[in-house]
Order: structure tokens, then sequence, then C-alpha cells
């Protein structure tokens, strides 16, 4: 039998990109060691919180739920969602500390695209006595459905639906007609599902203060489609600033950093300055 070529050039070409990747990773997670931790700042007291939270509570999702609906994880993910973290920052340690820091964790919460719950639970630990929303194409993963409805010391709204479907968009509104103080975006990486997002469900539901994070902007045109949300936010006479940084995703420093970002009304870069608190390639987005 010939050797089949084609098919081990790909697989070359597969673990060549998959060892590429791994010491990319290992080398931005000691990279961030060095030059950016969270020593001697408000987010080494968050760290520990939370990964002795995700250390307690054990893991995010089965192996059984996720065949049965993978929450938008590949593979590569979801063998990597259960893992320990290292006190590398995370988005979630980053989101922690802003509602602590502006809101004295009772804001009011929106997340699109809670996926396994990963971060969500995160912020649910972290608020008090609050409104919490979900919006999300998947149901609810079932491991934490009880916990979280029944359970919370918070309000949680889990909502279903479909950012780019019109009638699922306006039944939310009408359902939680809330403002909004902190959203977070992460649901379709696509320009279309942001500006989507934006324009549909939180664009005029913003609090008097408040912070519009963004996850995943190094994706094609999401960080087009940020400034875009920015520009027109600015054309309101709104005023408000775009922030950007690199931070490590929902399972650490497994995978290299994500491009993160920030529009606000809300003194971030002075309050970052005051705490001592540097994140990778922060800057100031001036358009």
């Amino acid at each position: 039998m010939k050797p089949n070529w084609r098919h081990i050039k790909k697989n070359i070409k597969y673990h060549q990109k998959k060892i590429k990747i791994s010491t990319y990773s290992r080398y931005q997670s000691l990279y961030c060691r060095i030059f950016f931790n969270s020593r001697n700042t408000p987010l080494e007291g968050i760290v520990k919180q939370n990964r002795n939270f995700y250390h307690e509570f054990g893991d995010i999702i089965s192996y059984e739920v996720f065949l049965e609906n993978n929450y938008g994880m590949q593979d590569r993910i979801f063998k990597k969602i259960n893992l320990p973290m290292t006190n590398n920052v995370i988005y979630s340690d980053v989101i922690v500390y802003l509602l602590r820091s502006f809101f004295n964790s009772q804001a009011s919460y929106l997340e699109i695209g809670v996926s396994a719950l990963k971060n969500f639970l995160l912020v649910n630990n972290e608020l008090e006595k609050t409104s919490l929303y979900t919006f999300d194409i998947n149901v609810i993963n079932p491991t934490h459905k009880e916990m979280l409805l029944s359970e919370s010391k918070n309000n949680i709204n889990y909502f279903k639906g479909s950012v780019l479907d019109p009638k699922t968009i306006n039944k939310f509104k009408t359902t939680f007609p809330s403002k909004f103080n902190f959203v977070f975006s992460d649901a379709l990486h696509t320009k279309e599902g942001l500006l989507a997002e934006y324009n549909n469900i939180y664009g005029d539901m913003l609090g008097n203060n408040f912070i519009i994070y963004f996850d995943d902007l190094d994706f094609p045109n999401l960080h087009d489609a940020a400034i875009e949300i920015f520009t027109d936010l600015r054309s309101k006479k709104l005023n408000v600033n775009f922030y950007t940084f690199k931070v490590f995703g929902w399972i650490g420093d497994h995978e290299p950093l994500h491009l993160n970002g920030i529009i606000t009304n809300m003194d971030v870069e002075s309050k970052f300055v005051k705490d001592n608190l540097k994140l990778p390639n922060f800057k100031k987005v001036k358009v």
C-alpha cells in the first residue's frame, strides 16, 4: 500500500501548528508572570478568590453535557475548560475588578454569550442583591441550573435567543426593560453580531454610568465593530473612551492572550494608575 502523502503532510502541519501555539502560549505566560501580574494590586485578592472558587466548585461542564450541547466550544477548548489555571490574570478577574471598583459589586449586569457559564459563575459569586441578565442561544448549562435559578443571592434572568433574531430580541427587551451598568459581549464573534447586539439589545439600555466589555477583539473585523460602537456613542454626546489590552481568556494561559476592549464613560484609566494595575498592551484608542 502506497503511503498517503497528502494525509501525512496534513498531519505534520497540524502538529506543527499545535506545537507553535503551545510554545507561544508558554512564552506569553512567562512574559506576563515577569512583567504583568496582579501582585500588590487590588487584582491580587480577586485572582485568589476566583481560583479558589473554581477549585471548590469543580467541573464547569461534564463530558456528557458537552456531547449533548457543546455550548460553542471546540474540542480543544473543552479538554482544557476544567483544568486548573495559574495566577496569570484572565478576563474574568478584570471584570470582577471593574464591578467591585466602580459599582461596589451591585451593578445591573448583562452578559451576551454566557456559553457554559464559566465567567458568569464568578460574576454571580462577586455581585450581591442585584439583577443579572443573560442572553444566549443555548439552554442554560444543566449542571448549574438549580444553583443559579433557585439558590443565588442575586436575581438571575436567563434568556435564550439569537442576537440576530429581531423577534427574540424584542421579547427580551419587553420582558426585562432594564438599564445596564455593565455589558459583557462574548457571543457571536462577527462584526454583524457585535453591531446587532449594540443596536438591538443594549445600545439604548445603558445606565448613567456604564462599562461595555468585549472579548476576542482580535477576531476578524471585531475591533472595527467596537470602533463603530465607540464612534456612535460619541456622536450622542456621551463622554466615552475606548481602551484595549491583552489578557488571558476562560482557559487561562492554556492558550494565547486575547485582545479585550472597554468602552466606558467612567475614568478607568486613572483607576488603573492609582491601583498600579498594568495589563499587557493597554492603550487608549483614538479615532
